[in-house]
């Protein structure tokens, strides 16, 4: 009772200890203010491609389909400007308001028809108008092939019935249409799912400008790790734990990590769940505890290893920026995956989704937690 008093008591004091840094307070701050400008940004007008919109017949009804489910499903890449004549959104990408246009032609059921009777012919039903070709325009055309492809593909099931099946030949345009929206009719040509549940899951259609949130959280937490090695080092040169027995250090300094680590990962986790970006609650809670200690051996051993206050300060930016770089937060690349190995943002990262990774995570805590202990012993110092 009177060691798990004098536990609550240490934290307590080292949480006021760490409250009184401006550098600490800072780290806190920039985990609500980068959610909140992100998501921001992300609900505005704001989108990494503009395209202008426009059909040359407005009455045609598959036209205005089109526009209109485009318009409703734009997510974080894509912003599109409603023009209303063709000239019009041309003049968009001539002047540098929209970066390309998509201009829906008359006829559009009789040019679809052509098409998959033929498509060797090259016919088109969408004129684009772009600037210059770039991988955000590319993206943006994957939205427009998503749309499309139910009109195609009604329609080539449509020529495939009437010549095909005999007992179809009977059936108006209106039913044969209805058949094919109940059995087919969805937008979505792929499913998603996450290896723990296997179940499909909507977590794809996420703004794209949200996506990266949770990497640069923990890296943030990664970063508020290394500020209490730090910390820690200048208290330890400034004579603050003389008092602690020798066989006590290694323990301290390793509650001394971990506080500093777990307040600015409490603050990351309750932006997620207010951002609207979490999994399930107790998986959250627990891949999170599990980075703590992960982060905090990682931060303990570089610490040590550094074995000065000047070094850790040098290494650290490059550390952060090496984070950034080789986890899996832009971009999940199999050829450093031996690097990411090394990092506890992966461990992270990949638990949220992979309940198997929430057991790596924990043994790669444990297991810098082994060495940093090697180290100390073998060094000597705390």
């Amino acid at each position: 009772m009177n060691y798990l008093k004098r536990a609550v008591v240490r934290s307590i004091l080292l949480n006021k200890r760490l409250f009184k840094k401006i550098s600490f307070l800072l780290i806190l701050l920039a985990v609500p203010v980068m959610v909140l400008a992100v998501e921001l940004i992300s609900r505005g007008q704001s989108g990494i491609v503009t395209v202008a919109l426009a059909a040359e017949d407005p009455a045609d009804p598959i036209a205005s389909e089109v526009i209109e489910k485009l318009v409703n499903d734009a997510g974080g890449v894509e912003r599109f400007i409603l023009c209303k004549t063709p000239k019009e959104a041309e003049n968009k990408v001539l002047y540098g308001e929209a970066d390309g246009a998509w201009i829906l032609e008359d006829d559009m059921a009789g040019k679809i028809s052509a098409f998959v009777v033929d498509l060797k012919e090259g016919h088109s039903c969408v004129r684009i108008v772009e600037r210059e070709e770039t991988i955000a325009l590319e993206l943006a055309r994957e939205k427009l092939s998503g749309v499309m492809s139910s009109y195609i593909s009604y329609a080539l099931m449509r020529d495939f019935a009437y010549e095909n099946c005999p007992e179809l030949a009977g059936m108006s345009e209106e039913e044969l249409r209805f058949y094919f929206d109940d059995a087919y009719g969805s937008d979505d040509i792929f499913e998603f799912s996450y290896l723990d549940s296997g179940e499909p899951t909507d977590d794809v259609s996420l703004d794209l400008i949200m996506l990266p949130v949770r990497g640069l959280l923990s890296v943030t937490v990664v970063l508020a790790g290394l500020a209490s090695a730090m910390y820690y080092m200048k208290d330890e040169e400034s004579q603050v734990f003389y008092r602690l027995k020798r066989a006590e250090r290694p323990a301290f300094a390793y509650a001394y990590q971990f506080t500093g680590v777990f307040d600015v990962a409490v603050v990351a986790l309750c932006a997620l769940f207010i951002a609207g970006i979490s999994a399930a609650p107790g998986r959250e809670i627990a891949a999170m505890l599990i980075f703590c200690f992960a982060v905090s051996s990682f931060c303990i051993l570089v610490r040590r290893l550094c074995g000065k206050l000047g070094r850790l300060g040098a290494v650290t930016p490059l550390l952060i920026v090496a984070l950034i770089a080789v986890s899996p937060i832009f971009f999940n690349m199999a050829e450093i995956r031996w690097i990411q190995l090394f990092t506890p943002t992966y461990y992270y990262l990949k638990s949220i989704h992979q309940s198997a990774y929430l057991g790596y995570g924990a043994i790669y805590a444990a297991a810098l937690a082994a060495i940093d202990y090697a180290v100390y012993k073998l060094t000597d110092r705390a």
